[in-house]
């Protein structure tokens, strides 16, 4: 845990000092202190912000810790800079990607299972309830499909109703690929004039698993490369998805 905290705090401060940004002279905090708080309560407290400020205010890390409140505020102020920074590492992993290979797929982020949709009122919109077939239940909520290159870091992600599919995202330009490149996606992805305007316009191959009696089945060879490669794309998204805290406690004021 310290080599990834001292790994987030010289990150947020080489971005700061790269960027024209200017603290107030005032701030008893520096602005690369707020986001490796937020940085290590997403990667080893599973969003808990509270008990990242505790555990880095205890272990001497950050000495200057402000209140909560405070400390809220601020990060708030840093949102943009904090988009910055993902979008900056997103870059560096796709340039790694040579062979602008990536595969997509999404994972759920349920609000509440199907016994409680008639009284959920956070999402009461038909969109938002989804059937992922793999755990078989329906749920309300949202969807996250990520890409994932050939090294299995995630790159690019978007939140969705939990009714649509990762490709219904790749119209909104959700994704940013370069041209020629290919991306492999699942069975329920198979749009046949999705997959064609993609290539057409933006040049990418999309390529999602098809059923062996379909209309245009791919090869065995494809089939077998194609089922080699989601398996990096599955092992991110159980990856990501064990930092996502289970319950989350809302108060409304």
């Amino acid at each position: 845990m310290d080599d990834k905290i001292r790994a987030i705090v010289c990150l947020c401060d080489a971005l700061l000092q790269a960027m024209p940004h200017q603290a107030d002279r005032q701030c008893q905090m520096p602005d690369a202190a707020i986001m490796t708080t937020a940085g290590v309560a997403s990667l080893c407290l599973r969003g808990h912000h509270a008990s990242a400020r505790v555990m880095l205010q205890q272990h001497g890390d950050i000495p200057p810790m402000v209140s909560q409140s405070r400390w809220r505020r601020r990060r708030h102020r840093l949102t943009a800079i904090l988009l910055v920074f993902f979008n900056l590492l997103a870059q560096t992993w796709q340039t790694r990607n040579a062979e602008a290979i990536s595969v997509l797929d999404s994972f759920t982020l349920a609000v509440c299972d199907n016994m409680r949709m008639r009284r959920s009122k956070i999402y009461s919109h038909d969109d938002f309830r989804g059937y992922p077939a793999s755990k078989k239940r329906y749920f309300d909520g949202r969807t996250m499909p990520l890409m994932v290159p050939q090294d299995g870091q995630p790159v690019a992600c978007v939140l969705t109703p939990g009714g649509w599919g990762e490709v219904d995202a790749l119209p909104y330009d959700a994704y940013e690929l370069p041209d020629g490149a290919t991306l492999y996606a699942e069975k329920a992805s198979h749009d046949y004039e999705l997959a064609d305007l993609v290539q057409d316009v933006d040049h990418i191959q999309l390529l999602p698993i098809r059923k062996q009696n379909s209309h245009s089945a791919w090869s065995p060879a494809l089939a077998f490369v194609q089922s080699s490669q989601r398996q990096r794309v599955e092992t991110a998204g159980s990856l990501s998805a064990q930092l996502v805290p289970k319950s989350m406690h809302a108060v409304t004021s």
